[in-house]
């Protein structure tokens, strides 16, 4: 029996009237449609059958299409589309050839303001498509080439807690109904993502190991459960006594760790537990705080700093590195595919980490 092929159509082109002009591509899937598509823009170009013209949005679709094979789905999703869709609203009915590098340069100058992750992949995509263009004789020239980056913004300095607030901060973790989350995040570096996908299973109490092999992912307004943010991010974290014992008194309501409400098996909403379960964890963290201290009448003592949540995961690997663990071993343990990553972010030297690690009586 023949194989059903699935038909792909596309506008090829416009009219003098600017009419588009259709044309369908049949193959056995919509990627290998989507390339016959290029393969035809290309040799029509070339052959000059008709007078070829593509909006930076036509063109975008197609060009997506062909990342697909190259990108897991949730850096398709998070990445890929979510860029692409600020590209659109500022470029989308234009036609490819009528968008300059005066256009491109107002457009990332306007940009500027952002953080540099957000810049540096809307400048990636955009020169992508572009390039992708012009390789396929669409365009004369990439206009992308002299267009530079907007200023971006300063990013937030990563906090984390000191040797003795983590301790206070674990011990009160142990002891809060909505600690769970925070105690597991400061006892294993977890992104907040693997936090949410961790299931029961995930862990062998026997061996003391988590294994992390998912992430929760928001699609289409609600979180799902899909691949890790890279292959790198599919580890294995070994565990202490404090974490197992702990973990193990808890009551398992559910096959997830984390739940909310009466949702026992499903995806907790992540925006919505850190609204009501997060938020409120750390007001209470800080006013026990406060009163500790007062109680034992010390003076002068130093806040506790009301982390954001991805900094529980800088606190760990910051604590693990300053506690003598190498820089490579924080780095599988957080799951970064380059240590370059992991000294970058994560690994912060004090001046008196640098003092120790100083001997000044070897100096001539």
């Amino acid at each position: 029996m023949p194989t059903k092929l699935i038909q792909v159509r596309k506008t090829i082109g416009h009219t003098v009237e600017g009419k588009p002009i259709r044309k369908s591509f049949y193959a056995k899937t919509k990627r290998e449609g989507e390339r016959k598509y290029l393969e035809f823009l290309k040799e029509a170009e070339k052959e000059n059958k008709t007078a070829l013209h593509y909006t930076f949005s036509e063109f975008s679709k197609v060009w997506l299409e062909t990342k697909r094979d190259e990108v897991n789905d949730n850096t398709y999703k998070q990445t890929y589309l979510t860029n692409m869709k600020v590209l659109e609203a500022a470029f989308g009915d234009k036609l490819l050839e009528s968008i300059t590098q005066i256009n491109l340069q107002k457009f990332f100058s306007a940009q500027s303001g952002i953080s540099k992750s957000k810049m540096d992949k809307l400048y990636l995509i955009a020169n992508a498509v572009f390039s992708t263009a012009f390789e396929n004789d669409l365009i004369d020239k990439n206009p992308m080439t002299k267009v530079k980056k907007g200023q971006v913004s300063n990013p937030k300095e990563l906090r984390t807690y000191t040797d003795q607030q983590y301790r206070f901060v674990i011990d009160f973790a142990k002891e809060h109904p909505y600690g769970l989350g925070v105690f597991i995040m400061l006892k294993t570096g977890l992104r907040r993502s693997e936090l949410f996908a961790l299931k029961w299973d995930s862990i062998d109490f026997g061996k003391k190991i988590m294994y992390i092999k998912n992430a929760a992912v928001k699609e289409f307004g609600s979180y799902v459960i899909d691949k890790t943010k890279t292959f790198s991010s599919m580890r294995q974290i070994p565990l202490d006594d404090e974490f197992v014992n702990h973990l193990k008194n808890q009551t398992q309501h559910s096959e997830y760790i984390i739940t909310l409400g009466s949702k026992l098996n499903q995806i907790a909403d992540l925006d919505n537990w850190t609204k009501r379960r997060y938020n409120p964890f750390i007001l209470d963290l800080s006013e026990f705080y406060i009163a500790e201290k007062e109680k034992a009448n010390v003076e002068n003592y130093d806040p506790l700093p009301k982390l954001r949540i991805h900094e529980l995961r800088h606190t760990y690997g910051t604590l693990l590195y300053r506690s003598g663990t190498d820089v490579y071993t924080v780095s599988k343990i957080l799951g970064h595919a380059d240590v370059q990553i992991t000294t970058k972010i994560y690994v912060h030297d004090t001046v008196e980490d640098i003092r120790s690690r100083i001997d000044f009586t070897k100096l001539p």
